[in-house]
């Protein structure tokens, strides 16, 4: 069984809070309960050793996790970050849910022996051998926390690794929060009698969440839901037909459909409105395996020609070999008054990538 690490969130200066990990309990005599971690979702500390925080190594870090997601007209990072050093963050954030600390064991410091205690002797050995090393820690102070560490045996091999060990450890992080943004969504349940209506009718599996409702412009092979709340209203398309020719596996054919059904469908109170892409901004395309299906990736804009709303969207085409038919599921929202739109396309993806085919599996 993994060795756990507790910690109190005690106000305690930097000196004794090291101390205190000398006293901590064996793995056998440790509670069965942990507080549960906070933070919001796509949230990340950083706790940055002093004497990097001015360093280039770090300015990397920082521009990783805060690297541009989507392509949205105001600049959103993937992650929200808040940078800390180890006495702010012991103050405060310790149960925080996704924690993130850096550093080189060339010396001795506060910050690099919390570093050992995280990577335990094994991983000491390991760094010390050269090279990097990354390891994620579950659940040291808080019930559903990440805490992860990269270390470097010296500066050089810290230079040279850097880059492509964060891409791991974003990744995990992103999907690990794409985990929690799931649940979320689910929280409410599912509007069952919509889910069993698309298998039955439709062959096709998807969970909507509870509160969407089907749209009554709905027809045939055309399937439209939908969510109003004070601050939002969010959209899901869902269309099929026969796989004929190939043009139809296409980025451009994506947002060709998408583009149809916009025109047919989604209007506004101004005479001759009608949804398409945003063509000011280019598309976000690429080819993915949805769930074991061929599928092509969309995000971008939408908004209403002749009118001036519009809002972000996230569409896969997908091509079903067992029944031979392109199937499109579509998701956009309108939220004038929400300024960052990340969280609201990652959990639009979140329901659309329930996706499957009945008798999968079986």
């Amino acid at each position: 069984m993994e060795c756990r690490f507790l910690f109190s969130q005690r106000f305690l200066p930097v000196a004794l809070w090291a101390a205190a990990f000398l006293l901590l309990p064996s793995c056998g005599d440790m509670p069965s309960t942990l507080p549960s971690a906070i933070g919001g979702v796509d949230e990340v500390i950083f706790v940055e050793d002093p004497r990097f925080a001015n360093d280039s190594l770090y300015g990397r870090v920082d521009e990783r996790l805060r690297a541009q997601y989507g392509n949205f007209i105001h600049n959103e990072p993937m992650f929200d970050v808040l940078n800390l050093d180890l006495e702010g963050f012991t103050k405060t954030l310790t149960n925080h849910r996704n924690i993130l600390l850096v550093g080189i064991l060339d010396r001795e410091s506060d910050y690099n022996d919390q570093i050992k205690r995280m990577i335990g002797q094994s991983g000491q050995e390991q760094v010390r051998a050269g090279g990097l090393y990354t390891v994620q820690r579950k659940d040291v102070w808080a019930a559903g926390q990440s805490v992860h560490v990269l270390v470097a045996s010296d500066y050089e091999a810290m230079d040279k690794g850097l880059d492509k060990a964060l891409e791991g450890i974003c990744d995990k992080i992103q999907t690990s929060e794409f985990a929690k943004i799931r649940r979320n969504m689910y929280a409410s349940g599912e509007e069952e009698l919509l889910g069993r209506e698309l298998e039955e009718e439709h062959n096709i599996l998807l969970k909507i969440p509870a509160y969407y409702k089907k749209h009554p412009s709905s027809n045939g092979a055309f399937l439209w839901y939908r969510r109003s709340t004070v601050d939002l209203t969010a959209s899901i398309m869902v269309y099929s037909h026969p796989y004929t020719r190939e043009l139809e596996a296409s980025p451009a054919y994506a947002i060709f459909v998408r583009d149809s059904l916009g025109r047919q469908y989604e209007r506004s109170q101004i005479e001759g409105a009608y949804m398409t892409t945003e063509k000011l901004v280019r598309p976000l395309q690429d080819t993915i395996d949805l769930n074991g299906h061929f599928a092509i990736r969309t995000q971008s804009l939408w908004r209403l020609e002749h009118d001036f709303m519009g809002g972000p969207f996230i569409n896969y085409l997908v091509y079903d070999k067992a029944t031979n038919r392109i199937i499109h599921l579509d998701a956009y929202v309108y939220a004038p008054d929400v300024t960052r739109k990340r969280r609201l396309v990652r959990e639009l993806e979140a329901v659309l990538t329930t996706f499957g085919v009945p008798g999968e599996g079986s």
